[in-house]
């Protein structure tokens, strides 16, 4: 009796690690995946105020000594 126990134990306890190393997956892909969308808007809207800053003009916080486009 006692060791069919600690048998089905056994089994629940790896049954409860393959759903914590899928939950842990799915946490970590969904991070990734929010940080890339986060990085490319970040991206677009730097080019975005480059594109409406009229790119003749310098923009702020590079050095006035390069070369304007």
């Amino acid at each position: 009796m006692r060791a069919r126990f600690l048998q089905e134990r056994g089994n629940s306890r790896l049954s409860d690690d393959k759903e914590i190393a899928m939950l842990r997956m799915v946490i970590a892909s969904a991070l990734i995946l929010f940080s890339i969308i986060f990085l490319l808007g970040l991206n677009m809207s730097a080019s975005l105020k480059l594109k409406m800053n009229n790119v003749t003009q310098p923009v702020p916080g590079l050095c006035t000594a390069c070369p304007r486009l």
